[in-house]
């Protein structure tokens, strides 16, 4: 049996994906169990800041409201149902309502900020000076049918009981590289340069367990451009023909150009799930891109994107735990390299104070053999030899040749070894090479 403090706890303890495997039951149960006990969730990428040291803060446990669960046991319990909050009621009353849609609040205001755009380049396409706007990329012409098809999709996954919002700031998700072209040529990779206007944040779905982004964007097709005075147009006989009877013919090439037509994209926004899917118009197209229908097909891949999310963090778990042994092998081979360098430096320190020891008492022994010899010498003569024998000394100094095995440094206080076996291994490398 859980209860909702110690769920609570686990669960801001550890990745929730650990959480289930202890528990015995799946991710996506065990959010439906957090949702249902309302219990707070970590947001998505909490753990990932975590260790990059940016701390989120931790919301406190709100108290049980009337009529919820507040304990949770696997024998054969079913799963608790979570209470519809006040913001459901109220979708369904809207929903209700005959009136027509209103726009999203995402979008709200965004036409004016898409049209304040940069020059536009010969691809035609839009570049708002704004970029923390919705996803979506068209030129002037279709801005309009963009904005609706875009409203039109927010709005049924709002329906859905999915909000749709701008990622955060500090977010992990990813934006997906989408190729832009209706029909894309074999043999021609799709790498423009620049690179195309995009909002600094991608559009999620606020979904359990999975976070899935949302692009609309004006497909572009490749046709035949024809210069003019006013720059590279459209080619046509008509403009072939006209620029013919006044003696002109123009250059020709071949550009990507935006084609009228939308698509929308869904893509899982965690870099480490290789999912997306997307639905286009065409020209032979006569019914129009149904939003619910997308919203529909998008949430039925829920399950399977839980599933691969759980894989994903399986697999990025077994990578981080080999990182860990590799830095650990990393640490220990670098411990043993510093350990044999600090043996390799106090022996030639102790070899080096050994020659100046037998240097120091080679001349200490020749002072007192002079000395020895200068004592059978008459007295004058004697004095003399003293004489030099301490000038001699005085020249050369006294050093006492403890003094170099005082300065002399074992290998432990030149680099203290991290681990206990480190030692021991370069002390028999040592001892072999020597």
């Amino acid at each position: 049996m859980v209860t909702r403090e110690e769920l609570y706890r686990l669960i801001w303890a550890m990745p929730m994906t650990k959480v289930s495997a202890q528990l015995g039951i799946s991710y996506g149960k065990l959010v439906q169990i957090c949702t249902a006990m309302g219990v707070p969730r970590p947001a998505q990428g909490h753990w990932a800041r975590l260790e990059l040291g940016k701390v989120d803060p931790v919301p406190p446990l709100p108290a049980a409201v009337e009529g919820q669960p507040t304990t949770w046991t696997g024998d054969g319990m079913p799963l608790p149902k979570a209470r519809p909050d006040a913001r459901t009621l109220r979708k369904k009353a809207i929903t209700g309502n005959k009136t027509p849609p209103a726009m999203h609040a995402l979008l709200r205001g965004t036409k004016a900020q898409f049209l304040n755009s940069r020059p536009t380049r010969d691809d035609g396409f839009l570049r708002p000076y704004k970029r923390a706007l919705p996803d979506l990329r068209t030129s002037s012409a279709a801005l309009d049918r963009g904005l609706l098809l875009a409203n039109a999709l927010y709005n049924a996954f709002e329906e859905a009981g999915h909000h749709v919002v701008l990622s955060g700031l500090n977010s992990a998700a990813r934006r997906l590289q989408i190729d832009p072209r209706e029909a894309p040529i074999k043999g021609r990779q799709y790498d423009p340069c620049p690179q195309p206007w995009r909002p600094d944040r991608p559009t999620l779905v606020q979904t359990d367990g999975v976070g899935i982004g949302l692009i609309v964007l004006e497909m572009t097709e490749h046709v035949k451009m024809r210069y003019t005075n006013n720059g590279f147009v459209r080619d046509s006989p008509e403009l072939a023909a006209r620029l013919e009877r006044s003696h002109g013919s123009g250059w020709t090439t071949f550009e990507d150009v935006p084609s009228g037509r939308l698509r929308i994209v869904a893509y899982a926004a965690d870099s480490a799930i290789d999912w997306s899917q997307s639905w286009q118009e065409s020209e032979d197209q006569t019914a129009p891109l149904s939003p619910e229908a997308i919203v529909k097909a998008v949430l039925a891949q829920k399950r399977k994107l839980i599933e691969m999310a759980e894989e994903a963090a399986r697999r990025a778990e077994i990578r981080h735990r080999a990182w860990l042994e590799e830095q650990e092998k990393c640490r220990r081979r670098e411990d043993e390299r510093n350990i044999a360098k600090s043996h390799e430096e106090s022996l030639a320190t102790l070899q080096s104070a050994i020659q100046r020891w037998s240097r120091v008492m080679e001349i200490e022994q020749f002072f007192s053999q002079a000395e020895q010899r200068a004592a059978t010498l008459p007295s004058e003569a004697r004095t003399n030899v003293l004489e030099r024998v301490s000038l001699a000394r005085n020249l050369i100094g006294y050093q006492d040749p403890l003094d170099l095995l005082r300065e002399w440094k074992a290998p432990a206080e030149i680099s203290k070894p991290l681990y206990a076996g480190s030692a021991d291994i370069v002390r028999q490398r040592t001892r072999r090479n020597l």
